[in-house]
């Protein structure tokens, strides 16, 4: 049964989903398993997407500098030149956010 699959399956079902044009539920009864373990596994699957944040406190900017930040997609940010505890707090609170 689908629903006792693992993380692989879940993320090879939902590109197959994506590409089905098929509504949640109409997929599931194809695939065998429930719409509520199918939100929950996307739902899970998401959540792990998300970066994870730490506080940083930058107590002095240099007069020129370069930050880099690597979230955990793999995806890196590089901040060059002046980098101030204003701007980048901006910064960070928009990829918290991720609606920048």
């Amino acid at each position: 049964m689908a629903a006792s699959f693992g993380r692989d399956f879940w993320e090879e079902a939902f590109d197959r989903f994506e590409r089905s044009g098929l509504t949640v539920a109409e997929f599931c009864e194809v695939e065998g398993c429930s719409v509520p373990t199918f939100y929950a596994w996307r739902k899970r699957i998401l959540d792990q997407g998300q970066p994870k944040f730490t506080e940083l406190v930058v107590e002095r900017a240099a007069e020129s500098s370069s930050i880099e930040i690597e979230l955990s997609g793999g995806e890196r940010l590089r901040l060059t030149g002046v980098v101030d505890a204003d701007n980048l707090q901006t910064v960070l609170r928009c990829l918290e956010q991720a609606s920048c």
